[in-house]
């Protein structure tokens, strides 16, 4: 008798775990499709549109060895050049 009462106990707990499991599962989801993925298309379609205005922006521009992007500032020293100073590299 007690062991048939303790097999009920523990399919109800076990129907109850599964149950929360679930619905846990189901808002998971949920969320991933409401928020997730619509962030990763807007990522997406930005980082597309900063690739091609770059690709203008550098069609245009005839001197690329003396762009801005590629030169330092006076008396600035790259993070290789700073680590080979320091022993580290």
């Amino acid at each position: 008798m007690f062991t048939h009462q303790l097999c009920h106990a523990l399919r109800s707990l076990l129907t109850l775990v599964q149950t929360r499991a679930a619905k846990g599962f189901a808002a998971l989801t949920i969320l991933f499709l409401l928020f997730l993925i619509p962030i990763q298309r807007i990522a997406a379609n930005e980082t597309e549109l900063v690739s091609s205005r770059d690709t203008l922006s550098s069609s245009h521009n005839s001197e690329s060895d003396d762009s801005q992007e590629s030169r330092k500032p006076e008396g600035a020293i790259s993070a290789r050049e700073q680590l080979r100073r320091r022993g580290s590299f």
